[in-house]
């Protein structure tokens, strides 16, 4: 039996430690735009495959009395809560910062509202030398005390915060609706339940699965990417269809705008990319025309939104005058009666 669990475990801990190296390669070719963003997700990956190694050290030990192996397995389990938290603590930056795009946000809410995260950690150093959360007996048998229930639930606490994070964003917004936050806790959840409930140990490779997940949402974002703008390019609509019909987005106007010369498609898209609303569509339709859709039913908001962006453009030639911009702005409403697939289907056909 004690073969099995072994046996199991470390083929979970190398499937894990592969899969994590092998997304790490792939992001590591420029797939996250973000740099930011980026070395965040590639060092969670890193943490997992040294999380594997650890997690199949701690196990092998179990099995194997030798001298000296209480220092070892005290230093191992120690060093693998340690990694955990830190794992907890890296995806809880990638989160936030995914929210708000901002490396500031991080500084003033997230470091400061993980504090009793931090703690956790330095209990865990504490740990080493008081026997506080877990000890190992004069047979180097592993056991726990009662102080690990606030300690899991605290960790858990921060762990499964972030779904109500995602969630509150997701009703203000539509800048992650490719970013599936289940997608990464049944996972990491499942791994954890195996864990806890069998003599099996598949924590690390709960979050390998995870972060896999998170790499095809990020692939399948990538699909429908303009490069040149950053707008989704004329495929989304098809998701976008999908969306209207599900009821997910309820158009009520559009803006179009269209473009004398492609060439000046970036530097267009960069003057209006800021004066977007937040629950908005922006797709470039073709090589002049960018099209954008949103749920916003007063006529006044699209028309100064409209406005502003014709004031943009004016700025922008006044500062520029070697190579103006032409640009003409369509919007465009929902009427009354009209519903809101009736208003996509119009919307689409009017821009030829």
């Amino acid at each position: 039996m004690f073969i099995d669990e072994i046996h199991v475990t470390f083929y979970a801990d190398i499937a894990a430690a592969i899969l994590s190296l092998g997304v790490y390669v792939l992001c590591s070719r420029g797939i996250i735009k973000d740099a930011f963003l980026g070395g965040v997700f590639r060092l969670l990956l890193i943490m997992d495959c040294f999380l594997a190694v650890v997690d199949a050290a701690t196990y092998a030990r179990k099995y194997h009395e030798f001298p000296g192996a209480y220092p070892i397995a005290l230093g191992l389990q120690t060093l693998l809560e340690l990694v955990l938290n830190f794992i907890i603590f890296l995806w809880l930056v990638y989160v936030n910062y995914k929210v708000y795009h901002s490396r500031d946000s991080i500084k003033r809410k997230l470091i400061k509202n993980m504090i009793p995260l931090f703690i956790l950690m330095a209990i865990d150093i504490i740990n080493v030398f008081t026997g506080i959360l877990f000890y190992y007996d004069e047979h180097v048998m592993y056991h726990t005390t009662w102080f690990t229930i606030p300690y899991y639930l605290i960790r858990y606490f921060y762990f499964f915060s972030c779904v109500i994070q995602i969630s509150v964003h997701k009703r203000k917004g539509r800048d992650l609706k490719f970013f599936e936050i289940w997608a990464f806790i049944i996972p990491v959840l499942a791994g954890g339940l195996i864990t806890n409930l069998t003599a099996y140990s598949t924590t690390a490779l709960g979050f390998a699965v995870a972060l896999f997940n998170v790499y095809a949402g990020i692939i399948n974002e990538q699909s429908f990417m303009d490069s040149r703008t950053g707008f989704f390019n004329r495929y989304y609509l098809r998701y976008l269809r999908n969306d209207v019909d599900d009821e997910g987005f309820a158009p009520k106007s559009g803006m179009i705008c269209r473009l004398e010369d492609p060439e000046d498609m970036t530097a267009f898209s960069e003057l209006l990319s800021p004066l977007l609303p937040k629950k908005c569509e922006v797709v470039r339709f073709d090589e002049e025309t960018v099209i954008m859709l949103a749920e916003i039913s007063k006529k006044a908001a699209m028309q100064m939104m409209s406005e502003d962006v014709e004031a943009a453009v004016e700025k922008y030639n006044s500062e520029n005058s070697g190579r103006p911009l032409s640009v003409t702005i369509d919007t465009v409403f929902k009427k009354k009666k009209e519903t809101c697939k009736g208003f996509y289907d119009m919307f689409i056909r009017r821009i030829g």
